[in-house]
């Protein structure tokens, strides 16, 4: 339906304004040559996206939730059903957030009311012993 240029300026768009107009060119007319192909492209997107998130939400553990976690378990669920067939885009849309690249340390007891949540002391550029790796 669309080419994967548009799927790549449709990532831009997301942080580039001047890009939209071209995406949204794009996609009218993908629409004018096959609107029945593209609403069906949509439905079948958001059937998938949907099954894809229920499943990662059931297989996350509770204790210690990282984002990391969720990325991992999207992309298994992902070779799960499809065979990995949407992790680029899945891969690529979790490293331009940078989802995975930062980790939240440990929760020390006793600390429930000083809150650094406004402090610089908040994110860590260091590299964690655990890092994320997309395919």
């Amino acid at each position: 339906m669309i080419s994967r240029a548009v799927e790549d300026l449709a990532d831009i768009a997301e942080f580039d304004p001047a890009a939209e107009a071209p995406v949204q060119y794009a996609f009218d007319r993908a629409f004018e040559r096959n609107s029945d192909g593209l609403v069906e492209a949509l439905l079948d997107a958001r059937d998938i996206a949907g099954t894809y998130l229920a499943e990662t939400l059931w297989a996350l553990a509770p204790d210690f939730l990282d984002y990391g976690d969720v990325a991992r378990a999207l992309l298994a669920i992902d070779r799960d059903e499809s065979g990995g067939q949407f992790a680029r885009i899945i891969s690529r849309n979790f490293r331009q957030r940078a989802i995975g690249e930062l980790h939240a340390g440990p929760h020390l007891k006793g600390g429930e009311h000083r809150s650094h949540v406004h402090s610089a002391r908040m994110f860590s550029t260091q590299p964690h012993s655990v890092r994320f790796a997309y395919p």
